[in-house]
């Protein structure tokens, strides 16, 4: 794990931080690992946190998830997985 990824992992889970859904939060630290990434390893675990948000319903979340299967970006290239993420950001999937 690199250093960025650790620091804003930290920073991001400290007690200083406003109250915001676990789901929110989960996209934030995806968005800003990726924003700041130096190695494939801090886009797989950027990939996590958007996973994780986007399992709560979060559909900025859902929406980059599936941009990321779609592109192999972060995850395996994985259409279905794609599909289904795009389906749950338009409301098919439940």
């Amino acid at each position: 794990m690199s250093a960025v990824t650790l620091f804003l992992e930290e920073y991001l889970n400290g007690e200083n931080q406003v109250t915001i859904s676990s789901a929110k939060k989960n996209y934030e630290i995806g968005k800003r690992i990726e924003k700041y990434a130096i190695t494939e390893d801090d886009i797989d675990k950027a990939a996590y946190y958007y996973r994780m948000a986007a399992i709560e319903g979060f559909s900025p979340a859902q929406l980059v998830l599936s941009k990321m299967y779609q592109a192999g970006h972060g995850v395996p290239h994985n259409e279905k997985l794609a599909d289904y993420w795009l389906g749950c950001v338009k409301g098919h999937n439940y």
